[in-house]
């Protein structure tokens, strides 16, 4: 995987370092080293960056996932919240301050 330039670099860079080797020339050699070191480093961060990209959707779908589960079932939350002093707050508030337990591992704690 990878841009199609990162591979020619690599590739190339690989190439002018076989001939470099072949004919005992050290600047192609040396140029053909930093050239496939080059590409390697850039399709690494691409790599990075890919994954980084997937994380982050990961997570922006198990939040959707979370308030979705949230809003279809309103009856849990009010199950456990009994607390009278509760009751006047907004469902978007009451949807806010459980998915805030969780993720900051409050219910853990209780």
């Amino acid at each position: 995987m990878g841009t199609f330039k990162n591979q020619k670099d690599k590739v190339v860079g690989s190439a002018k370092e076989k001939i470099g080797e072949i004919f005992h020339k050290e600047d192609l050699l040396e140029k053909g080293q930093i050239q496939a070191e080059e590409g390697k480093i850039r399709e690494d961060e691409y790599r990075a960056r890919i994954a980084e990209l997937e994380d982050q959707h990961a997570e922006k779908e198990s939040k959707r996932q979370d308030l979705t589960k949230e809003r279809q079932d309103p009856e849990e939350i009010r199950e456990e919240n009994q607390d009278p002093q509760m009751d006047h707050r907004s469902t978007e508030q009451k949807i806010e301050e459980e998915r805030m337990k969780r993720y900051t591992g409050i219910e853990e704690k209780l």
